[in-house]
């Protein structure tokens, strides 16, 4: 495989972690402001120390 079949999908998934972490400190907003009525709780995770146990599982996924 070639050097250009092989960048566009790098620079692909470059700029969706880029964009991972504002996305999850907006989240994170949401959920200290809503508490029991934030985004993550419509996806059926009622308890407030629930929803931040997924978001810094998902911070560390995008960090590493």
């Amino acid at each position: 495989m070639t050097i250009v079949f092989k960048f566009p999908p790098l620079s692909q998934y470059n700029k969706f972690f880029d964009l991972a972490l504002p996305v999850l400190i907006g989240i994170v907003v949401d959920v200290v402001v809503n508490q029991e009525d934030s985004i993550i709780d419509r996806l059926g995770v009622k308890d407030v120390y629930g929803q931040f146990l997924i978001l810094s599982l998902l911070t560390v996924i995008t960090w590493i």
